[in-house]
């Protein structure tokens, strides 16, 4: 029992690390993808993920397209043929809804790259946005089916949340900059 609660211990202080990188990054950052690729490296460790990515829309207004803005796990073919994961986050972007897929084998609008080439098998998606203002998303993955619950989606959402903010942040001090 000792060992089951050091253990249970150990993993809740990984998730409030995880949330202090992040907040902390905002402190010390203006750009977001400084602030996602700290967090995100964090989130993976702190939810066991193997694999992780960060998009975020480059600018505002229409026609946007979600960029690549930091990876952490994945082989550089990956991130040079990140496409196959591209439709997946402006899925959920476009939803702004968080999804859990147990299995990407079994989900078609996972890329056949992410399982056959990356060899990972389940993956957390959330969107990251601000104010309503839809500015990209975040996810994590395993080489483990099912690897992620209920906690790790709360999460990697309170990550997001703060990348969001700090997107935002970034944005209103541009055009601030343009302003002045």
């Amino acid at each position: 029992e000792r060992r089951e609660a050091q253990e249970a211990l150990d993993h809740q202080s990984k998730k409030i690390r995880a949330l202090y990188t992040v907040s902390s990054a905002i402190r010390g950052f203006l750009e977001p993808s400084s602030i996602a690729a700290r967090g995100l490296l964090s989130l993976c460790d702190a939810t066991g993920a193997d694999a992780g990515v960060c998009y975020l829309y480059p600018n505002r207004g229409t026609g946007r397209t979600l960029q690549l803005v930091t990876q952490h796990g994945l082989s550089k073919e990956f991130s040079d043929n990140s496409s196959s994961l591209l439709g997946l986050a402006a899925n959920v972007a476009e939803s702004n809804q968080s999804i859990v897929i147990p299995d990407l084998r079994s989900d078609a609008r996972a890329g056949r790259v992410l399982y056959d080439e990356e060899a990972l098998r389940s993956a957390v998606m959330v969107p990251i946005s601000a104010e309503d203002e839809r500015l990209g998303v975040i996810g994590v993955f395993s080489r483990a089916e099912g690897r992620f619950d209920g906690s790790d989606v709360m999460l990697v959402s309170a990550a997001a949340n703060q990348i969001g903010l700090a997107a935002r942040q970034a944005n209103l001090f541009a055009a601030y900059r343009k302003q002045a």
